[in-house]
């Protein structure tokens, strides 16, 4: 009887932590998704401000379609209006990409009831400027700038 007790003791436990493991893994994984998608559309959005500094209106266009081609938890990351920040005479975009980490499986909230994860949005910033890097030459090239939040 004890034996067969903590035998199913280990079962659960194991089955527990290897759950566990694996919703952070994903949670993980779905923040770098979160944070490509930010890159990915800032430097989107600078690489219009470095063709045309005054075009603040397809610099934003470029970064929202930018960031919907990138893939978070297999849908496309979207951006509403405020989660685009231009300031196109500097040549800088800030965008912050969010993502639901919200589940419905039962199964999914007891691990994370267990792990002590909240139901949240995962968010990630990125800004990019576009700046001659020689002066009086037409190439301008994007560069990004990671914030930390």
């Amino acid at each position: 009887m004890l034996r067969r007790f903590i035998l199913t003791m280990l079962v659960v436990s194991s089955t527990t932590a290897l759950a566990g493991t694996y919703e952070l893994s994903r949670l993980r994984v779905a923040r770098t998704e979160v944070q490509l998608a930010a890159d990915a559309a800032a430097l989107a959005g600078a690489s219009i401000f470095a063709i045309n500094p005054d075009d603040n209106q397809a610099a934003r266009a470029e970064a929202k379609q930018f960031a919907a081609l990138n893939l978070v938890r297999g849908e496309p990351a979207s951006l509403a209006p405020e989660d685009i920040v231009t300031v196109p005479a500097e040549g800088l975009i800030r965008v912050t990409v969010r993502a639901s980490s919200n589940s419905r499986n039962v199964f999914r909230r007891l691990v994370w009831l267990l792990l002590g994860v909240r139901e949240s949005s995962i968010t990630a910033s990125a800004a990019a400027v576009a700046r001659a890097s020689v002066p009086d030459r037409p190439e301008i090239t994007p560069r990004l700038l990671r914030l930390i939040e």
